[in-house]
């Protein structure tokens, strides 16, 4: 397995357990989309998926209803948690981001809130794989233009994801 391959099957359950998560506790998320990347002599490289959600702001986070912050932890968390869930390991640099949006609102590890996230990927499996499956189709119809130039794309729209999860 490249490297390439490796970063992107991490990524994939990463991004599948964010976005059931997220729908799970009610969390907001309108897609996901994938970053290309492009060396100077023209090769692809993978850059960061993206799941579209909601971020709190800085100054709203000391006054946020905790019901509201537990679900945002919940949806930070649920990228590891789609790791784990899926027997993928995941790099420290894979999880970073996770990490620091997790410790603006908490002082709970990444791990402790994911075992509580892995909980509810447990009582939607099907959902997860499916999302993975379509993660994965996705990415590879956008990678397989040799001509598909850098910049930001979406792998899979608010419909789409509504219809994966619906099912």
């Amino acid at each position: 397995m490249t490297i390439l391959d490796s970063y992107i099957e991490q990524a994939i359950p990463h991004e599948a357990g964010h976005i059931l998560v997220a729908k799970a506790v009610g969390m907001p998320v309108f897609g996901l989309d994938h970053i290309v990347i492009r060396t100077p002599d023209g090769k692809i490289l993978p850059g960061n998926f993206a799941t579209r959600g909601v971020t709190p702001p800085d100054d709203q986070i000391p006054g946020m209803d905790p019901k509201l912050k537990a679900k945002y932890m919940l949806f930070v968390a649920g990228g590891l948690a789609g790791n784990i869930f899926a027997g993928q390991p995941v790099d420290e640099f894979g999880i970073e981001v996770d990490r620091k949006d997790l410790a603006r609102v908490t002082t709970l590890t990444l791990e402790h809130v994911a075992k509580d996230a892995q909980e509810i990927l447990q009582k939607h499996k099907e959902v997860f794989n499916r999302l993975t499956v379509a993660i994965r189709q996705s990415y590879l119809n956008l990678i397989k233009d040799p001509h598909v130039k850098a910049g930001r794309y979406p792998l899979l729209s608010l419909a789409a994801l509504e219809q994966l999860l619906k099912k």
